[in-house]
């Protein structure tokens, strides 16, 4: 597969790098996008550098097959450079958080139209422990700590400011709900004034989730120079520990029942798997990669969530809505459809107002109600188009039918054969 990299940061870099030292290449970097340091360091591993600006070519040239974008690019370009290429349903790995919860969710309807294939990624996303645990949650009773009924994090950040804390909650929370499933409720608290800047220091927050079926997850903030996280599970009868560095090569997972004794972890994946994904999706495989999408984006609501919770005092209750374009187009027409009641209502009320019914040179016969001559029948008229034009725009959607995934997947083979 070969794949551009654009908005280099260090995530970016990383993966780029391990992919450049594959003994074994499947896949090939082709360009680099970008201006800054990182993207010279992408580029010194001998991929062919572009300027950033030249990143719309990508939406045009099939010189690549995917794209791994991150964070690093020039500011307020990111929306942009998102919705193209997910409108023009070209492959993506997506640096985890990569946009806020509107857009995410933006990008997901459109994503769902198009037929794109969108992969989130970070350090650790795709480590085999994970799985681990997850079989652990769908054995119930019969998994080594009995039902999983608790899941306890400290997460260690040497920057504690805002922004860092809720991107480190919004990888935290992903993990977390691929292990427990959706989560419904989120409180969080925060030592003294919640902070009003990004700047602020947020390393006292704490945040707890659960959902209906009723698992709980703590999650709180501690100093650790050597930025070493824990992650505890607590089931019936026993309990487990993950210990995660900075380097996930070096995660340890360890069952205490009552004796502690170290988890036999699989090997970790290259990081060429995170490509092979990306392909197996391309080639049709996307139940996978709907599902990690749909988690990225509910995990950047729940931390987006954690301010509203901080400084309201009370948990937060989080609806699952499936969001698809048409019902967003169903509640504008809804809202659509209250303001159109409210403005006849005041447009009646100015007009009973300033003419009074009755004739008052000559018998009308269209019914309307009269004045001092035909002084308010604009207003009747005007209405009344208003109205219809309302009416009709609830027929729009029926105007521009939407492609649906099969019929999307036939035309890009057709322009990839021509």
């Amino acid at each position: 597969m070969r794949l551009a990299l654009l908005g280099i940061d260090d995530v970016v870099l990383q993966l780029a790098g391990a992919l450049a030292a594959d003994p074994s290449p499947r896949h090939e970097l082709v360009r680099v996008y970008g201006h800054c340091d990182a993207a010279g360091q992408a580029a010194a591993l001998g991929i062919e550098q572009r300027p950033e600006e030249a990143w719309e070519e990508l939406l045009h040239e099939p010189h690549c097959d995917g794209v791994i974008l991150g964070t690093g690019g020039a500011e307020g370009l990111l929306p942009e450079q998102l919705r193209h290429l997910v409108g023009s349903a070209m492959p993506l790995i997506v640096v985890h958080p990569i946009a806020p919860m509107l857009l995410g969710f933006e990008l997901q309807m459109i994503r769902q139209d198009t037929g794109g294939v969108v992969l989130p990624y970070f350090p650790g996303s795709d480590h085999p422990m994970w799985d681990i645990v997850k079989s652990w949650v769908t054995s119930g009773a019969e998994s080594p700590i009995g039902l999983i009924e608790q899941f306890e994090w400290e997460r260690s950040l040497s920057d504690r400011t805002r922004p860092n804390v809720e991107a480190a909650f919004a990888r935290d929370a992903f993990l977390q709900r691929s292990m427990m499933g959706p989560i419904h409720r989120l409180g969080a608290m925060l030592s003294g004034r919640v902070p009003a800047n990004k700047t602020d220091d947020w390393s006292h927050l704490s945040a707890h989730m659960d959902n209906d079926a009723g698992v709980l997850a703590r999650w709180t903030m501690r100093p650790s120079a050597a930025g070493v996280s824990h992650l505890r599970i607590v089931g019936s009868t026993g309990s487990a520990t993950a210990t995660l560095g900075v380097d996930p090569a070096t995660w340890s997972l360890s069952l205490n029942r009552p004796e502690t004794s170290a988890v036999e972890l699989p090997s970790l994946l290259p990081a060429s798997s995170i490509v092979d994904q990306l392909q197996a999706a391309v080639d049709g495989d996307t139940a996978i990669v709907d599902l990690a999408f749909e988690d990225a984006c509910r995990a950047v609501e729940l931390a987006d969530t954690l301010e509203a919770s901080c400084r309201r005092g009370k948990t937060i209750n989080l609806h699952q809505e499936e969001l698809t374009e048409e019902g967003t187009f169903k509640s504008i027409m809804a809202a659509g459809g209250c303001l159109a009641i409210t403005v006849t209502f005041l447009m009646t009320l100015l007009m009973v107002a300033t003419s009074p019914f009755g004739p008052s040179s000559g018998a009308r016969t269209d019914g309307l109600p009269v004045g001092s001559g035909n002084g308010t029948h604009w207003m009747w008229k005007l209405l009344l188009a208003g109205l219809l034009f309302f009416l009709a725009l609830q027929f729009l959607r029926l105007l521009f039918p939407k492609a649906t995934t099969t019929e999307s997947s036939t035309a890009a083979q057709a322009d990839e054969s021509t």
